[in-house]
């Protein structure tokens, strides 16, 4: 990225400025800033405040159109600078970055806020603030701003509004995304009412309820339509749809008595669907039937054959590997004579689906070998993983992979050879933990987040890992973390939230509740992983064994924060060369991670700005998952019994 002060960069946001004429906006124009709103001190040009901010603008109008919220705190250099920007989530990132860009012209203009060190800008799309004083989690309502509207409304449409616009503010302030629409079309006789609520990200929820309420009271009453907007919030209805079809929440529930689609049809038609369906069945059953014969006999004739062409299939479908990632075909030869036969003083450890060793190339370079096992479905799917995911998510917190091989029936991934190998390597030993010390710790916490973050958010795939611990931390020569193992990660669409699996995969002590017990996961599953995650690096204890101290490592470190003796679960071999303030803020945010709802847990972004910015208030974590006096036992009969839970099949990892 170029500096504040380059020519390219000031090139690119002269552009930017000379390309949007700046306007003054109509009152019906709501995709347009509404609300300019600049106070505190004056910064003068090309001081370091004006440079720092620059670069601000540019990280947040870059980074935000691919996530739900970006914040962004300029701590590298003085004078540090607090930023926010959010986009409505059921907007495209293109119509999001043009929002954001007339939002900036905004702030740099003249006309606008010119040189003040405070700045929030509400558009109907779009948010942006920047301060020289921290603002998040506060709600600002200083300035009120509502669009007024000539149509009258009757009584009953009034009603209507009132209680479709409860149900939406209701909506948003309990939702992730502090984002809620909603229709009444309860009335045959008169039009359907739309509604939205929006909130700043960083808002509790009930602050965002009290925000969306006082908007609502703000807003003239009697009216068909109406906008009204602080800082903090945005609520309007219209009697047309003027969101995205694509909106991430549920819409509220119907009003009571609203008609109900009713089955029903042309009798005949239903008869004759009945039959066709029948008939097809039939078919489709013999089909089968006679498809599976034929597999199961291809299967046992060509098996290793068919593994190994699926794995050529599945990388050859992409055709991009080897010229866009680079990513290429090694030769086993080469191989086989790096790692010295895969002798066993070259064994790094055993993964999941098979041992890693270490290697040197002809050319010097030293590389980390996977072998897979050779008839195994599952290390076929991993490698198909591995390949088509690692190979195209390019991220310094991200193990990099730097070719494959299929030859002689092997099945072989080439890594970077990282020579820390793993972290649990260090924090588990009674000697090397020793090395670790607070610094290190937290940047690995940070530097993991970050990872999750671009996998969650800012790649262009949409990841969730499944399977983070310790064992897949990789740490290269200066500490710095990298997150592998991608063989059960999953790819999840845009717009998908959750996904259901009745075959749990991942290492128990990591998996959260509800992945755990009904095989739902999701990115929060990945959360609450990195919760457990962290407390282990905070207490050098593994989360699945126990002690005569530590029953549960959860119910332990809980037990201590309720008490006010969070700081006794710090690792001993630390002593006392950390900040007590510091190491609080991060047993906190772990225990907000690790909660048994996924909903109440924070998404990677928020953990990331609350990790970051030591003045943003932190929410009280309730109790945590599994806080029974015990850890719970997925394989437990008795449990299931007792929940009437329909367990899914869990398959143990190393």
């Amino acid at each position: 990225m170029s500096p504040p002060n380059s020519p390219l960069f000031l090139f690119s946001l002269l552009t930017i400025i000379l390309s949007i004429t700046v306007q003054t906006f109509s009152q019906g124009d709501q995709n347009n800033p509404f609300i300019t709103d600049c106070h505190g001190e004056n910064f003068t040009s090309s001081s370091p405040y004006d440079s720092n901010l620059r670069l601000l603008l540019h990280e947040l109008i870059k980074s935000t159109p691919n996530s739900p919220s970006f914040f962004f705190l300029n701590n590298s250099t003085s004078p540090q600078i607090f930023g926010l920007a959010q986009c409505r989530p059921d907007i495209t990132p293109a119509v999001c970055s043009t929002c954001l860009n007339q939002s900036v012209v905004a702030s740099l203009n003249n006309k606008g806020c010119g040189l003040k060190k405070s700045f929030a800008n509400r558009a109907g799309n779009c948010l942006i603030r920047y301060s020289d004083q921290t603002f998040y989690n506060s709600l600002e309502e200083k300035l009120f701003v509502h669009y007024s509207y000539t149509d009258n409304a009757s009584a009953s449409f009034n009603s209507r509004v009132n209680i479709l616009m409860k149900r939406v503010m209701s909506s948003a302030a309990a939702a992730v995304l502090k984002f809620a629409v909603g229709v009444a079309n309860d009335s045959v006789d008169a039009p359907n009412i739309y509604g939205m609520g929006w909130c700043s990200l960083d808002l509790a929820s009930s602050d965002c309820a009290q925000c969306l309420s006082n908007v609502f009271d703000r807003i003239p009453a009697g009216k068909t339509q109406g906008s009204g907007a602080f800082a903090s919030c945005h609520l309007r209805f219209e009697t047309y749809q003027f969101y995205s079809n694509s909106t991430l929440l549920p819409a509220p529930a119907p009003e009571a008595g609203a008609p109900t689609p009713q089955a029903g049809g042309n009798i005949s038609t239903n008869k004759r669907s009945k039959t066709v369906a029948v008939v097809a069945g039939i078919s489709g059953a013999v089909a089968l039937l006679l498809f599976c014969t034929f597999f199961i006999l291809l299967l046992r004739q060509r098996k290793r054959k068919l593994l190994a062409s699926e794995i050529r299939y599945a990388v050859d479908e992409e055709e991009v590997l080897e010229k866009k990632f680079e990513v290429k075909m090694i030769d086993f030869c080469a191989i086989k004579n790096a790692t010295n036969n895969f002798a066993k003083e070259n064994k790094l450890g055993e993964g999941g689906f098979g041992p890693v060793y270490k290697g040197v190339l002809m050319n010097g370079q030293e590389i980390a070998v996977k072998r897979l096992s050779t008839t195994s479905r599952q290390g076929l799917q991993e490698m198909k993983n591995e390949i088509n995911f690692t190979a195209k998510l390019q991220h310094k917190n991200l193990i990099r992979l730097l070719g494959y091989c299929l030859e002689q029936e092997e099945k072989l991934l080439v890594y970077e050879f990282l020579p820390n190998t793993s972290l649990d390597k260090f924090l588990f030993d009674p000697i090397r933990r020793i090395q670790i010390g607070w610094e290190s710790r937290l940047k690995i916490i940070i530097g993991i987040g970050r990872g999750l973050l671009y996998l969650h958010e800012d790649s262009r795939l949409r990841i969730v890992h499944r399977d983070l611990k310790a064992a897949n931390i990789l740490l290269d020569s200066d500490m710095n973390p990298k997150i592998s193992d991608f063989g059960l990660a999953k790819l999840f669409g845009v717009d998908e939230t959750e996904r259901n699996t009745t075959r749990v995969c991942g290492t128990l002590g990591y998996m959260a509740p509800e992945y755990a017990l009904h095989g739902f996961f999701s990115t929060k599953s990945d959360v609450y992983s990195f919760g457990v995650l962290v407390l282990e690096i905070i207490t050098g204890e593994k989360c699945t064994e126990a002690s005569e101290q530590t029953v549960n490592l959860l119910s332990y470190v809980w037990k201590r924060w309720k008490q006010g003796k969070a700081l006794e679960v710090i690792d001993k071999r630390i002593g006392k060369r950390y900040s007590a303030q510091e190491a609080l803020r991060v047993i906190q945010i772990a225990l907000l991670c690790v909660q048994e709802q996924a909903t109440q847990r924070p998404n990677m972004a928020f953990i990331i700005a609350m990790l970051c910015t030591s003045s943003m208030k932190l929410p009280i974590p309730p109790t945590p998952a599994y806080y029974n006096g015990k850890s719970i036992s997925v394989d437990s009969k008795a449990v299931a019994r007792n929940t009437n839970l329909a367990w899914p099949r869990v398959e143990r990892r190393a």
